[in-house]
C-alpha cells in the first residue's frame, strides 16, 4: 500500500515537471520568436545614428533631428551641454546625453539618477522605476504619466560621468506590441 502511494505521488511530480516544462519551453520560445521579429524589424528597418561625435550608436524609425541645449546649474556660472537626437510621430523616441562634473558623480549612480528622476518626473506622475544594468553600466528603467495622460517609457545610463536619457514618448496607453518596440529602442543604445 505504501509502495503504491510512492509510486503515485512520484508519477503526480513527474507529470507536473513534464506539463510545467512544456508550457515553459512554448512560452519562451513564443515571447523569444516576438522579441527576435521585433528586433530584427528594428535593426533592417530604423535607422542606425552612428557618427565619430558619439560615444554611442542607436536606432530610429526615421531620420532623428539634433539639438544641442544649455542649462543652467542653479548657484554656479557653469552650464551643462545637453545633446539630444529626436524623431517625433505617433510615438516619440528620443535620446539625450549630458556630460556631468566629475565631483557630482562621485557620491554613485544612485543619487545621480535619483535627482535625474527627480527632474523628469515633473512633467508628470512616476508609475514604475526600476534599477537595472544596461550591458554593464549602471541604469533605471521608469514610466511616467504626463499632464496630458501621456506614456512615457524611459531609461537612464551613467557611464563614467556622462548621463544618457533614452525616451519613448506615447500619446495614449501604450499596447504589449508598443511596450515591445518601446523596449526594444530603449535597449538598441550602444555605446562605443
Amino acid at each position: 500500500m505504501k509502495l503504491k502511494k510512492i509510486i503515485s505521488c512520484l508519477f503526480a511530480a513527474i507529470s507536473i515537471v513534464c506539463v510545467s516544462y512544456f508550457f515553459i519551453e512554448k512560452f519562451t520560445k513564443i515571447n523569444y520568436e516576438k522579441n527576435q521579429h521585433i528586433d530584427d524589424f528594428v535593426h533592417k528597418n530604423w535607422i542606425k545614428i552612428d557618427n565619430d561625435n558619439l560615444n554611442y550608436y542607436i536606432y530610429f524609425p526615421k531620420k532623428p533631428l539634433y539639438k544641442q541645449s544649455i542649462l543652467d546649474i542653479p548657484n554656479s556660472t557653469k552650464k551643462l551641454i545637453c545633446d539630444e537626437y529626436s524623431y517625433e510621430d505617433d510615438i516619440n523616441y528620443s535620446i539625450s546625453s549630458i556630460d556631468l562634473p566629475k565631483k557630482w558623480t562621485k557620491w554613485g549612480h544612485s543619487l545621480v539618477f535619483k535627482v535625474a528622476l527627480k527632474q523628469i518626473a515633473s512633467r508628470g506622475i512616476v508609475n514604475h522605476r526600476k534599477k537595472t544594468s544596461h550591458l554593464q553600466y549602471p541604469s533605471m528603467e521608469y514610466e511616467i504619466v504626463d499632464e496630458l495622460q501621456h506614456t512615457i517609457i524611459g531609461k537612464l545610463v551613467l557611464i563614467d560621468s556622462t548621463i544618457y536619457k533614452i525616451e519613448v514618448n506615447h500619446n495614449q496607453t501604450p499596447t504589449e506590441d508598443v511596450r515591445l518596440v518601446s523596449k526594444q529602442f530603449l535597449d538598441c543604445f550602444h555605446p562605443n
